[in-house]
């Protein structure tokens, strides 16, 4: 895992959660971390673990 993506992973577990995490860098640890991102309607989006 890169140094970014346990910043980022860290920083998701903080009490309390930081308002300033870009999502960009979450979407980035999902798929380092073998998920998959699917895109839906009205900005939402999904992960979900790879098979």
């Amino acid at each position: 895992m890169k140094t970014k993506h346990a910043r980022t992973l860290a920083a998701i577990y903080t009490k309390p959660t930081p308002g300033g995490i870009v999502f960009s860098d979450i979407e980035s640890l999902v798929v380092a971390l073998g998920g998959e991102i699917h895109e839906g309607t009205k900005a939402r989006g999904r992960a979900s673990p790879s098979r």
